[in-house]
């Protein structure tokens, strides 16, 4: 976890002008490694996962939020810090949960028709 904490911060420094619909997920991968890291430290990984959730927002990723919201949800639930805040946006985004699946069912009768 260590090293894997070592190489989100690394990316983050090395992350091209111009990819930032990169960085929104790599914010929420290195709080996810930061959480399990250090399982004490619940404020820093929260920090975090906020910090991922604001940057899909500021990006206008709606995808991406919703996936960093997952996530953040799921680290506040099993530190017994629920959020009816981030419930409420997660509710807001529910029509992103199947988006995989519709965008299967649409190129399939895209290709067959």
């Amino acid at each position: 976890l260590t090293e894997a904490a070592v190489t989100c911060e690394r990316a983050m420094e090395l992350m091209p002008e111009g990819c930032q619909w990169l960085e929104a997920e790599l914010r929420r991968v290195h709080a996810l490694v930061a959480a399990d890291l250090a399982p004490t430290e619940l404020d820093r990984a929260e920090t975090l996962f906020r910090g991922a959730v604001r940057c899909a927002q500021d990006y206008g990723f709606a995808v991406l939020e919703r996936r960093c919201l997952v996530s953040l949800a799921q680290f506040l639930d099993s530190a017994g810090r629920p959020d009816a805040t981030v419930e409420a946006r997660l509710g807001e985004l529910s029509h992103l949960g199947d988006l995989d699946r519709r965008v299967a069912r649409a190129m399939q009768k895209f290709s067959h028709g």
